[in-house]
C-alpha cells in the first residue's frame, strides 16, 4: 500500500505514517510530495503500511492473543 493510499484511506497525519514506518515526518512528506520533491518510499516502509492497513481492516476479527503479540513490538 502506498503512503498516498494509506493517507487518504485512514485520514491520518503525516506524523502517524512516520511512526508506523519508523521514519521522519520529512521522509513521509517527500513520499506525499509531487514533482522534484517526491521520493520513493522503501519496500520496508510499504510493508509496514500494508501490515497496519491489514490490522486496521481486521481489528475486530484478529484474536486478542495475536493482536497483543503484534502490538508488543512497538
Amino acid at each position: 500500500m502506498t503512503p498516498q493510499e494509506f493517507y487518504w484511506k485512514w485520514q491520518v497525519k503525516q506524523e502517524d505514517i512516520a511512526n508506523i514506518c519508523c521514519r521522519s515526518t520529512y521522509a513521509v512528506n517527500s513520499w506525499l510530495a509531487q514533482g522534484a520533491r517526491y521520493k520513493t518510499p522503501s519496500s520496508d516502509s510499504l510493508h509496514h503500511l500494508a501490515l497496519m492497513d491489514f490490522i486496521l481492516e481486521n481489528f475486530e476479527t484478529i484474536p486478542k492473543e495475536l493482536l497483543n503479540q503484534l502490538c508488543s513490538f512497538a
